[in-house]
């Protein structure tokens, strides 16, 4: 079973469901692909407006990456896209 500490309680990440914004930059797109390998039963979920504040080929590389895993699934690259999906 694998739990992490948070604060002064842990958590426990197996079978979850995990949301991660910006999973296309550097910190979102390590934190889905070290969650994806070293806990069991995981899925991510993730998010990302593709700006241009850095180069948008190493983003779609890292979601390229990280969509080999069927445990990933990419919402959608604009977040305001979402919005217009809510439910009546």
């Amino acid at each position: 079973m694998e739990q992490k500490k948070v604060g002064k309680k842990l958590v426990e990440l197996e079978n979850a469901t995990i949301f991660i914004t910006g999973v296309a930059g550097f910190i979102g797109a390590n934190l889905a692909g070290r969650l994806l390998k070293q806990v069991e039963d995981i899925e991510i979920v993730g998010i990302d407006n593709m700006n241009n504040y850095y180069d948008v080929q190493l983003k779609e590389y890292r979601l390229e990456k990280l969509a080999e895993n069927k445990k990933f699934l990419l919402l959608s690259s604009q977040p305001q896209q979402l919005l217009s999906h809510r439910a009546l």
